[in-house]
């Protein structure tokens, strides 16, 4: 009986440990943070600027050390064009979310490993200071989780505000500096790369992994924008069966998209575009089938079993 009480033991542990592991890597390629700035007014966003997506794609080598390719890529405010913007270099070892940024040693105060910037340290606890600012110390280290991933717990850390703290943090973001496995909730990379003279931040507005899951979705700023439409993930599409074929569901899409189904030897068996929330394709088949949602430049692919 003791026996069976640890092996029991052992496996509620294993699996609790499992839920609270199953992190994205921040920096696995496909990994993608789409940021929006908005100018602010008493913390409240009053007027939506640009939109960018920044996406791990790919390894550099600086004097033998591996580092990842963030590429970031602008996406206009009043029109769905999207091109190339900048490109960033990060690193992770032992707790540490580093940034290659040896020309910032000079200015910035922060906390610097060679020519890496410090961008968090996971190993810090309670009282522990954010880059030797007395004033800037953890307050709180807990666990938290989100609606698109809601089994996954992730460890955040709260900062202590003091009276010089940025309005950003003190007045937007509750003080919460890190999110495990998500980052900062303004964006992938050193916010001092992208300061503004202004009340005028980039608020995380989307966070999707490699798998194209969304594990972040920040739904007080998407409404300014289009942005519904460029997080579509394939958890959200949803299919409805019907006598004579099946109508996909992708409620949050706006404009012109298009639909797929092929079967289980790669025939496209029907196909539609159009727009709107709903598009029905016509099909007798039954089994396995792969539909493919094209909609705002991305192709999604989910496996559906039709009866």
């Amino acid at each position: 009986m003791k026996i069976v009480k640890a092996l029991i033991f052992i496996i509620v542990l294993q699996f609790a440990q499992s839920l609270h592991a199953q992190k994205e890597s921040l920096y696995a390629d496909g990994m993608t943070w789409i940021t929006t700035n908005f100018s602010f007014d008493g913390g409240e966003p009053t007027e939506m600027n640009e939109t960018i997506f920044y996406i791990v794609q790919g390894d550099s080598t600086i004097d033998g050390v591996k580092y990842k390719i963030i590429n970031s890529y602008y996406h206009g405010k009043n029109d769905d064009s999207k091109y190339y913007w900048d490109t960033y270099l990060a690193r992770y070892s032992n707790g540490k979310y580093l940034f290659y940024l040896p020309w910032d040693k000079e200015y910035m105060k922060g906390y610097f490993i060679g020519p890496d910037f410090v961008l968090f340290d996971e190993n810090l606890t309670v009282g522990d200071t954010l880059f030797g600012n007395p004033y800037e110390r953890i307050e709180v280290v807990g666990d938290t989780s989100f609606t698109e991933s809601p089994t996954i717990k992730r460890k955040y850390w709260k900062i202590l505000p003091y009276s010089s703290s940025s309005g950003l943090y003190t007045e937007i973001l509750d003080c919460i500096w890190w999110v495990e496995g998500i980052g900062q909730l303004v964006e992938p990379v050193p916010t001092h790369i992208n300061e503004y003279d202004c009340p005028c931040y980039n608020m995380l507005t989307c966070c999707i992994n490699p798998k194209g899951d969304t594990i972040y979705k920040n739904d007080k700023y998407l409404y300014f924008g289009t942005l519904s439409t460029l997080s579509l993930t394939a958890n959200e599409i949803d299919i409805i069966q019907s006598q004579g074929g099946c109508t996909i569901v992708a409620e949050t899409v706006t404009g012109s998209w298009s639909a797929a189904l092929y079967n289980s030897s790669g025939i496209c068996v029907a196909q539609k575009t159009g727009e709107g929330s709903e598009l029905f394709l016509p099909t007798t088949g039954k089994g396995t089938h792969i539909l493919a949602v094209k909609v705002g430049g991305k192709v999604l692919k989910k496996k559906i079993a039709l009866k």
